[in-house]
């Protein structure tokens, strides 16, 4: 049986901490994942990034993307292609389709992210195309900041016959693992086949504070942004050598 997380942040979200390299030596040494989806804010780049080394590190990297709609956030899972933000619900999960991807919702109803309520996940599944394009619900966020109420999303599930999710939201690698699908099989063609066919199972294999989530990604932010002023500052002084020497 395999291992997938199918929600996690690298450092091109603005809220996120980690290269892909350093997400992926978590999730296969760490974690012990086989299938992971970098899921950044409206931003393909580092799932792309996260794909091209995953063979290094023995794990299959799903390309994808949260993505904004004008109700709140999808993840866009098995895209080649980024998604326009900040459309119509609908017509976001349309455009997933359009792609050849899939749609989950992230951390519904919750009150300290950007989220789909419960109506408008019931909008999606009443739609005759939008709904084949959707596949499931995360039921449990690692991230217990954003934290779902399981048992009511669990019951949307079984009534919308969607896959329950679980995933980690992790913004910083730590996390990473912390909500985990089981899936048969261990490829990521093998994780959209069961996603497809609703034969996947949630797991919550541990359970970080949000003390310590908060703690820890309260230092790697700061760490970061010392390091970009850094850089800044390096290559404000390299344009400033080389403008002295043009007599600029």
């Amino acid at each position: 049986m395999g291992r997938a997380d199918l929600h996690i942040h690298s450092f091109y979200s603005l809220d996120g901490t980690d290269t892909a390299a350093e997400i992926l030596e978590h999730a296969a040494y760490h974690a012990n994942l086989d299938v992971i989806a970098i899921t950044d804010h409206d931003e393909l780049r580092g799932a792309l990034e996260a794909r091209d080394l995953g063979g290094k590190y023995g794990i299959e990297v799903v390309p994808a993307m949260e993505l904004t709609t004008l109700a709140g956030h999808v993840l866009a899972l098995f895209i080649e292609r980024p998604i326009p933000s900040h459309r119509p619900l609908v017509e976001a999960i349309l455009r997933i389709g359009e792609a050849g991807g899939l749609a989950v919702i992230p951390h519904p109803n919750s009150r300290l992210a950007h989220s789909l309520t419960h109506e408008d996940i019931r909008q999606i599944a009443a739609h005759p195309d939008a709904s084949r394009v959707l596949v499931g619900i995360e039921v449990f966020t690692g991230c217990l900041l954003i934290n779902s109420q399981t048992a009511p999303l669990r019951g949307l599930a079984h009534q919308l016959h969607l896959c329950e999710v679980a995933g980690s939201d992790a913004h910083v690698r730590e996390l990473i693992g912390s909500g985990v699908i089981r899936f048969s099989g261990l490829s990521a063609a093998d994780l959209r086949k069961a996603l497809v066919n609703r034969q996947v199972t949630p797991i919550v294999r541990f359970s970080p504070t949000g003390a310590q989530v908060a703690l820890t990604w309260t230092k790697k932010t700061l760490a970061r942004r010392r390091d970009l002023l850094k850089y800044a500052r390096q290559v404000g002084i390299y344009r400033a050598g080389q403008k002295r020497r043009r007599g600029i």
